[in-house]
């Protein structure tokens, strides 16, 4: 098999799984319905007001390089546990805002693409946590 790119990795993993018109359940109850799948990545629809969010392959990308140490990491952290660190907590949500490119999607949504793509592992904790599924990071190491 021909080496790709890490971005052509993920994205032909997702385009696999996830599909325009696929409802994602969130663990609250909560869901996002997939408006399409193009070039740039996924076009979202959240919440019971349907705001229209989009998610970059470029984030995606950048969230799999963040988690692939392989180990656990937070989803998020309570807003008040962010006030009271000293430094930037160790969690998806402030890395990516750190990227600038969640632009107003929440961090469990990338986590929960990643996981229907068969990309990464979600523990539901408390706290919610997310790493990568080892196979698909044996696969991107071979890449």
């Amino acid at each position: 098999m021909a080496s790709m790119s890490r971005r052509t990795l993920i994205e032909e993993t997702v385009r696999r799984r996830i599909h325009e018109g696929d409802v994602l359940e969130g663990l609250t109850g909560s869901h996002v319905v997939i408006q399409g799948v193009n070039g740039r990545g996924l076009s979202l629809r959240e919440g019971p007001r349907q705001a229209w969010r989009p998610l970059s392959w470029k984030c995606l990308q950048l969230a799999v390089e963040y988690l692939s140490h392989g180990r656990w990491v937070n989803t998020n952290l309570p807003r008040r546990s962010i006030a009271r660190e000293k430094r930037l907590p160790s969690c998806l949500r402030t890395f990516l805002h750190t990227k600038d490119c969640l632009k107003g999607l929440d961090a469990d949504w990338v986590a929960r693409i990643l996981f229907v793509a068969g990309i990464a592992d979600i523990d539901t904790g408390p706290p919610e946590r997310v790493r990568l599924e080892p196979a698909f990071l044996a696969e991107m190491r071979t890449n």
